[in-house]
């Protein structure tokens, strides 16, 4: 699975999804983020996708020139408020299912916080 992750994003094979799609399967799996050097380029790659997309933009620190600080753009913002309208809307039709869902699952007399009820 690390591997075909390490093609998605340090190969280029992800360079054909959409960026938000790509930023999102990515989001989805990113414990496999390789360590060190490899993981920063796969980073350093994420990011060109979103500048190049116009969702952020890009700023060395004044302070610390080694860092680059990363920024939303107007459309970023936008993405990201109608994926948040979206994700809202789709708990409230999921949300009641799963939470019987859930409670069936957990033992008998556990609370939400996953402490024994009190009594």
């Amino acid at each position: 699975m690390a591997s075909t992750f390490k093609k998605l994003y340090l190969d280029g094979a992800a360079d054909t999804m959409a960026p938000v799609a790509a930023i999102g399967l990515y989001d989805e799996f990113r414990d496999l983020t390789p360590t060190g050097t490899p993981g920063d380029e796969m980073i350093r790659k994420l990011a060109d996708r979103l500048v190049k997309a116009s969702f952020v933009r890009r700023q060395r620190d004044s302070e610390d020139r080694r860092q680059v600080l990363l920024s939303l753009t107007a459309k970023g913002e936008k993405v990201l408020r109608d994926l948040s309208i979206h994700h809202r809307a789709e708990l409230q039709t999921v949300g009641p299912a799963l939470m019987k869902a859930l409670l069936r699952v957990l033992p008998a007399g556990e609370t939400r916080s996953g402490k024994p009820a009190a009594g």
